[in-house]
């Protein structure tokens, strides 16, 4: 079942509403994953004058960034009826481990298409509200230091229509010759989160699995089991595979810094 589309602003106020926090969960991993890989807590530091001070997580370390703030702009039809919001965030940032460093530069776009009410007279209007559609994208290029001849892109990109209630997912982690795709992960494969007040009950933890032609190289949570849970940055963890090499590593771990920052309720930047 695919996960409900919501921007990440509204998704952490949904979560808050939910109730107590609840006991930490996991997300579900694939079988080699989960036997050759370590769980690493990430530390989600603070933003401070736009910069990310002390994120973290096993070896690798944010050592500089910028947040590039975020613009936004507003549309509608004639009667105001119809209306798009769209908003744009940037940043970007130098992860280092003991071997390597990467430079990151990401940029995240959301839309919002929504349908109003028309006033035709004082207390009589027709037509309904709702939202119509939601997308979300984004764009992450990872470049590790000293070696220009390889590349990395992540790109991100989900979008919900309203008529058919559902979202989907396209990402992936890729350098043109190799393709890493992400999948959905949760705690519990089973929630429907299509039902109306779905947050209302206990929320699964949730994040993504890197796959490469069936090799599972690393996964992410980033918003933790429970409910206020999904608020904590204890619950934001990272496995990584033992097999990749050191570099390859560094590019796993920058693509997952990308998702926590921009994606998990708990990340600084929001």
């Amino acid at each position: 079942m695919p996960l409900r589309c919501y921007n990440i602003k509204t998704l952490g106020f949904l979560l808050i509403l939910a109730g107590s926090v609840q006991a930490q969960e996991f997300i579900i991993l694939n079988d080699s994953l989960a036997l050759k890989s370590e769980r690493l807590d990430v530390k989600m530091g603070s933003l401070l004058m736009g910069k990310i001070k002390k994120f973290s997580f096993g070896d690798y370390t944010i050592i500089s960034s910028k947040a590039g703030g975020s613009s936004g702009s507003e549309k509608s039809n004639l009667f105001g009826t119809k209306t798009e919001s769209r908003s744009t965030k940037k940043l970007s940032f130098v992860l280092s481990s003991s071997a390597d460093t990467v430079s990151v530069d990401a940029e995240s776009t959301s839309v919002d298409q929504s349908q109003h009410q028309f006033e035709l007279t004082p207390g009589l209007t027709t037509g309904t509200e709702q939202t119509l559609a939601e997308y979300n994208n984004l764009l992450a290029v990872i470049t590790i230091h000293g070696d220009s001849s390889t590349g990395w892109r992540l790109i991100f990109g989900s979008g919900r229509v309203a008529a058919k209630d559902n979202a989907k997912y396209e990402t992936v982690l890729t350098n043109g010759v190799r393709d890493i795709w992400l999948t959905q992960a949760t705690s519990n494969k089973d929630f429907d989160f299509t039902k109306p007040f779905w947050f209302m009950g206990k929320v699964p933890a949730m994040g993504f699995e890197f796959n490469e032609n069936g090799q599972f190289l690393c996964a992410v949570q980033y918003i933790g089991g429970g409910s206020m849970a999904a608020m904590n940055p204890k619950g934001c963890k990272v496995w990584m595979h033992r097999k990749p090499n050191s570099k390859m590593k560094l590019v796993l771990a920058a693509a997952m810094t990308t998702l926590l920052l921009m994606q998990s309720p708990a990340s600084p930047v929001h």
